[in-house]
């Protein structure tokens, strides 16, 4: 779910006109095609101190997948993290509608969502998508502002019931070590 829904929000967020696309726009360094290398770097670094910073265990990173920077994964919760440069988003808020009408339409049962209070400068949203009998997978949003220009928008994903796997409290650790992690 978290590449089909990253690369909804690249599309939504920064479309890329075709007789633009043989060159970069003023203000973004998203890049059709995929991930540049030096994003992809960036992305597994801070995934990777953001993780050891939280102390979730047994993580394994991904950047194989062109549609995001990096995605992770680690017992009972798995996640990714998306750097968006386009110019033309003002605040970390307005990533959160396009976040959500994305999961929206991957989900093929029950779905909610919601925006969350605004904390330390970063926008947070939920949503949660039940399918049959199923114990309803939760997936949290964290949009900071990045040091260099633009955001990083941080997903997690978890079982919200019966999974004797997933760390207790392990997406409010991921969201307190982003804050510390991303100055």
């Amino acid at each position: 779910m978290l590449p089909v829904l990253l690369r909804c929000v690249r599309n939504q967020l920064a479309p890329i006109p075709m007789q633009e696309a043989a060159r970069p726009q003023r203000g973004a360094q998203a890049q059709p095609g995929g991930p540049s290398t030096e994003r992809r770097a960036e992305a597994l670094t801070l995934v990777a101190n953001l993780l050891s910073e939280a102390g979730v265990k047994g993580f394994k990173l991904d950047a194989s997948d062109d549609t995001v920077d990096v995605s992770w994964s680690a017992p009972g919760i798995r996640g990714g993290l998306a750097i968006l440069t386009d110019g033309r988003i003002e605040q970390p808020t307005d990533t959160t509608p396009h976040l959500v009408a994305a999961a929206a339409r991957k989900c093929k049962g029950k779905f909610i969502s919601g925006a969350m209070p605004e904390e330390d400068g970063g926008a947070r949203a939920f949503s949660s998508c039940q399918v049959g009998t199923a114990a309803p997978t939760v997936s949290q949003y964290l949009t900071l502002r990045r040091p260099a220009g633009g955001y990083y928008i941080f997903v997690t994903h978890a079982v919200a019931a019966g999974n004797d796997n997933a760390e207790p409290g392990a997406e409010k650790q991921i969201r307190a070590a982003a804050y510390r992690v991303v100055k």
